[in-house]
């Protein structure tokens, strides 16, 4: 079971390590490398789960498929994970870095949903023009909802921007009810 919060305080010391000696960039690559293939791998992830393997196997065996992409900061992260009994948390551990790390430069990322898939420009605009409203840099991914039936969504963190139709007609189904009939 993943807790938020430990892996955020592991994030954490991981960006602040990586900023400190210029390597941020790196070591997100390389972590996020070794993230993706535990979660891809079953067998890596009951290995790397089993309380039955001593630490320092699971440690080695990282080592040994990871070779020369391992830098010593990943190294020492995959250490605590493993001795901490945390090593389950490595996706979470691996996504709340980027984002610790994206904070730290003004980034901060955020889903538009519209009712039908729109194109790579038109997430781009949406996402300037949200950034332009909130005053600092939004990177958006995208999601389709048919049931907003058209306009579209933003959430930024736990700001939501709604120009959905739905919405729209939501509210004119309420002004509608609210209305005195003569």
């Amino acid at each position: 079971m993943t807790d938020p919060a430990a892996a955020q305080r592991y994030a954490e010391a991981f960006v602040n390590l990586l900023e400190k000696q210029g390597r941020l960039a790196e070591g997100l690559q390389g972590l996020g490398r070794v993230a993706d293939v535990a979660a891809a791998s079953a067998d890596l992830r009951r290995f790397l789960g089993s309380p039955r393997i001593p630490g320092d196997r699971k440690l080695a065996l990282l080592k040994k498929v990871f070779a020369a992409s391992i830098s010593p900061e990943i190294e020492g992260l995959l250490d605590l994970l493993i001795r901490w009994g945390r090593i389950d948390q490595l996706e979470e551990v691996a996504r709340q870095a980027v984002e610790i790390a994206e904070a730290h430069r003004g980034v901060t990322r955020g889903t538009v949903t519209t009712a039908h898939p729109i194109s790579s420009r038109e997430t781009e605009a949406v996402a300037q023009a949200v950034g332009r409203r909130l005053g600092r840099q939004v990177v958006l991914e995208r999601a389709v909802d048919p049931a907003l039936l058209g306009g579209v969504q933003v959430a930024v963190g736990t700001v939501l921007f709604d120009g959905s139709l739905r919405r729209r007609l939501e509210d004119v189904s309420k002004e509608l009810k609210q209305a005195k009939v003569s």
